[in-house]
């Protein structure tokens, strides 16, 4: 923008030379923000000086332009002689709005104008902006929509633009009509088309009718027909349209494959019928003969052939197509030998075909495509080793023993290896030679090697970033990087380096805040005014900002890119999240065979612009068949997200609740866990990816008591209730390298838990123990976002530390097993389907008086089945010990399978897990189904 100005600034100027005195008598500023001039003034005081030249003013007027916030600075000299310069600052859009939508939200309207608060005002971007909208329509068969841009002034001088849409009516699908001459297949194609009448004539409408009818024709073997474009007559509004498709041959194929042996009826028919594979006309019988003939080849078959015959029958619409095999001997490699002019032992070089080909290859059979990729992979190993002329010279192959049998020879000529003469660097100034030999892994008098060059620009951007020059470059990455003498033994590698200027933050700017307070955003950005912005911590800013979980959008940049100006504003531009939210569901799991489950929560994430939290959600379960009880779970929190003005979060939490931790479904003894439970708990992030939280202190009044007021021993008549008041402290440590905790498919989670209670902090007198739990998983990525091997590994260890007699680890803090979390086939309330059963304690109840370990390991492969639909296999095995019982298999596993997919009523997770070690006299189920709906 600024070299736009030069040639107004040197008129002004000369206007000025030419016509009015060499001195000023005042100067005086119009136009510009106060905290402009206040910096200008700070960095050049005799600027403003009432004695300022022409020249002064003239270096002014530039120092405003490359501030970036007027469109024009002009200079004006009054009747008495005094200097006005005059800023017209740049028109800004205050606000986006959109009205008038039914059929796309605003947000997604508001992605698509790709505008946003805080920009330039460009009318034509607007322009083009509303033509996106109103393309956006008309792929939606909104062909009569119209788009109003309308703009009105701001109290701060912006300009805030609304698009204003009349969606009028749609098109819709009247008619969708097949033209062929095969009769049967017009109507099973109409009959098809006919579920799109009706609908808005939409691009992803044409294209579901063009997918559907493909589809169809493919599973029906009409192989080599296509569907053309579409033949669309609209009626004079445009609001209905009536829709001709032209099928060119359409034959069906009758195909039968003779004469293969070694290979699968599964692979000839992967190659019959690959998938995703388009009707795109052709031969379809000679295309799928070719892939046949490739698999052959790719699987060692060196000298197969397939042929084809084809009869047709034109009155019935069918062409019989036979594909004749013969698959000749499977050829293994007899002899790879490597001769020329070379420097090392041949069997070198052919060990690097051997591992750089194939799995063919390494197996010991032949394909002349793969051995050919193995020494192009040879001559890219010689070349990054510095032989940068070796090349191949020939390749012959013989065949022995009726053909089974290759063998391979290759001459090739290594080349000469080449030296880097000279490293050299131009165009720096921050840094020396010798910094910069530091940085880079190429250096003089060592083999050139094409990956240390890589390597050396990717350390020399990174050395530049981390010291602040974000828009450092190297010019000629593309172009003479090196040079060779003419033998191209010896390489000269020049860096030409334009290092820009080194960006230091000068001021911080904040704009699409309109309720977050700027302290909010401040206290956790990265930077402040006098530091030097480096990418790093940028990056770090904006996942803090994303974090808080009160903005939809973060994006920082600074106002002088591509200038040379170091001293630079930083704009932090923000799209506010709606702070309040409320959600209402419904669910179901298989406790107890079917439990129904309903929620309701509220929450307000951004009180009054501070970024403070409070939440309150309610939970309500029922139990139809067996217990029929109403169990509930209410939680209110606050988030404090700044605890005495630092990063460290502080959280209050209160939870009531009553659940069924045991239930007998013989003598139908239920015991009911009555709780209140209030939390205080500090949390900081110690970096990107470790998490402290530390439980400041917690207590939890816990009441047990049976149902109908029975002893919980099972012991005839009433018993009073049992109470424990449980106060705990510790910290808790997550360091998590997933690539996202919610849905991951790689990385590694470690979490440690260490727990301790004891009277002096409000425990019952008989409460005093200490809890500890660490975890780790990791997840395997096989190659596909939706193919992932998961691992986990529990371990946890319990003591009571109380001397009082018949004091015990309270039942809430007891390890079990069992449930869709931990061993999949086993779970429940019910004592006698978690581990250890409640059977193998006196009174069937569950004690630990002095300490009590559990160890779980859970492995399980998640694949993808169809569209949202995915697969899971799985295995979980677990032991929990307790000190003074032995348990008669005190392992227990179980394997299963299980699907996930989506519904409307929130996502789905079944799992089937079988107990690998059933014991049937305690009439263990074999099996049991975990399922769960909704959005718990």
């Amino acid at each position: 923008m600024f070299s736009l100005f030069v040639p107004f600034i040197s008129i002004v100027v000369l206007c000025f030379t030419l016509a009015f005195p060499a001195k000023a008598q005042t100067l005086t500023i119009h136009g510009a923000q106060p905290e402009i001039i206040e910096s200008l003034r700070k960095r050049y005081p005799d600027l403003f000086d009432n004695s300022s030249s022409l020249s002064e003013i003239d270096y002014l007027i530039r120092l405003l332009m490359e501030h970036g916030a007027f469109e024009r600075v002009s200079a004006y000299r009054s009747p008495e002689g005094n200097i006005s310069i005059e800023a017209q600052a740049i028109k800004l859009i205050s606000g986006i709005k959109v009205t008038g939508n039914s059929i796309a939200s605003t947000t997604a309207l508001l992605e698509m104008i790709e505008l946003k608060e805080g920009d330039k005002f460009d009318k034509r971007k607007i322009t083009e902006s509303g033509e996106r909208l109103k393309a956006f329509y008309s792929e939606q068969g909104y062909f009569n929509a119209i788009v109003e841009i309308r703009f009105s002034n701001a109290s701060d001088g912006r300009l805030e633009a609304t698009f204003v849409i009349d969606e009028k009516n749609p098109c819709e699908i009247s008619v969708v009509e097949f033209n062929t001459l095969n009769p049967y297949l017009r109507q099973r194609l109409q009959y098809r088309g006919h579920k799109y009448v009706h609908q808005a004539l939409t691009s992803a409408a044409l294209q579901n009718i063009r997918l559907t009818s493909d589809e169809f024709l493919r599973n029906e073997r009409f192989l080599s027909a296509v569907i053309g474009e579409p033949e669309i007559t609209y009626n004079e509004e445009r609001t209905s349209a009536h829709l001709k498709y032209s099928i060119q041959d359409p034959y069906r194929y009758d195909r039968q494959v003779l004469g293969y042996k070694q290979l699968s009826i599964f692979d000839i028919s992967r190659e019959l019928n690959p998938p995703n594979i388009a009707q795109s006309g052709g031969d379809p019988i000679s295309e799928a003969a070719e892939r046949i003939r490739k698999k052959y080849l790719a699987s060692g078959f060196a000298h197969a052939q397939v042929s084809t015959e084809i009869n047709e029958d034109s009155k019935q619409f069918l062409r019989k197509a036979r594909i004749l095999i013969y698959e000749g001997p499977r050829v293994q490699i007899g002899q790879l030998n490597v001769s020329g002019r070379i420097s090392r032992n041949p069997q070198y070089y052919a060990e690097l075909i051997r591992n750089n080909s194939s799995e063919l290859i390494k197996s010991g059979y032949f394909s002349r495509t793969d051995i050919e990729l193995g020494h192009k992979n040879l001559i890219n190993e010689l070349r990054n080793q510095g032989f940068l002329k070796a090349r191949i010279q020939s390749l012959r192959t013989e065949f022995t023993n009726k053909k089974s049998e290759a063998k391979i020879k290759i001459v090739m000529d290594e080349g000469p290896l080449t030296q880097v003469k000279k490293v050299n660097f131009q165009g720096i100034k921050a840094f020396n030679e010798a910094e910069l030999n530091e940085v880079v892994t190429v250096h003089s008098n060592t083999p050139l090697r094409l990956s240390t060059i890589e390597e050396s620009i990717n350390r020399l951007k990174s050395f530049y970033l981390s010291h602040g020059f974000l828009e450092m470059k190297i010019e000629n990455i593309n172009n003479q990087l090196v040079e060779y003498n003419e033998k191209g033994t010896q390489a000269i590698v020049r860096f030409e380096i334009l290092e820009g200027p080194k960006i230091v933050v000068s001021a911080i700017n904040l704009e699409g805040n309109k309720f977050t307070k700027d302290y909010v955003i401040l206290r956790e950005i990265e930077f402040s005014i006098g530091e030097t912005l480096t990418p790093e911590k940028i990056e770090e800013s904006q996942m803090r900002l994303n974090r808080l979980g009160i903005f939809s959008q973060v994006r920082i940049r600074t106002l002088e890119e591509g200038t040379s100006i170091s001293q630079r504003t930083v704009l932090i531009s923000l799209r506010e999240r709606d702070p309040g939210l409320f959600k209402i569901g419904i669910g179901a799991d298989s406790e107890r065979d079917l439990t129904l489950r309903q929620f309701t929560s509220v929450s307000f994430n951004n009180i009054e612009g501070t970024a403070r939290t409070v939440a309150a959600r309610l939970e309500l379960g029922y139990n139809p068949d067996q217990v029929k009880y109403l169990t509930h779970r209410a939680t209110i929190g606050y988030l404090e997200p700044f605890l005495f003005s630092t990063r460290t979060r502080g959280r209050i939490n209160f939870t009531r609740q009553q659940q069924i931790s045991n239930f007998n479904d013989v003598t139908l003894l239920t015991e009911i866990s009555d709780s209140s439970r209030v939390d205080f708990l500090l949390e900081r992030d110690l970096s990107r990816n470790f998490k402290l939280t530390w439980t400041l202190w917690s207590l939890d009044s816990v009441k047990t008591f049976e149902r109908y007021g029975n002893c919980l021993d099972g012991q005839p008549g009433k018993c009073p209730d049992q109470l424990d008041r449980i106060a705990l402290l510790g910290p808790t440590l997550d360091y998590d390298l997933r690539d996202n905790p919610f849905v991951p498919t790689r990385g590694s989670h470690v979490r440690w838990n260490l727990s301790y209670s004891a009277p002096a902090f409000g425990s019952s007198s008989d409460v005093n123990f200490v809890k500890s739990e660490i975890s780790y998983t990791y997840l395997w990525n096989l190659g596909s976002p939706s193919l992932v091997w998961a691992n986990q590994l529990r371990h946890g260890n319990v003591s009571n530390l109380s001397s009082i007699p018949g004091s015990k680890v309270p039942g809430s803090q007891i390890f079990y097993l069992g449930g869709t979390s931990s061993i999949r086939g086993f779970g429940g309330s019910s004592s006698n389907e978690r581990i250890p059963q409640g059977i193998e304690f006196p009174n069937e109840e569950v004690i630990v008086e002095k300490e009590s370990e559990y160890s779980l390991i859970k492995s399980e492969f998640r694949f993808p089945v169809y569209n949202s639909l995915g697969g899971v296999v799985f295995y979980d095995g677990g032991a929990v010990q307790v000190s003074g019982h032995h348990f008669e298999r005190p392992y227990r596993h179980a394997a299963g399978f299980g699907v996930r997919f989506n519904t409307p009523v929130g996502p789905v997770s079944l799992d089937i897990g079988f107990k690998l070690d059933r014991i049937k006299e305690r009439n263990e189920d074999p099996w049991r189904l975990h399922f769960f709906i909704g959005s718990f």
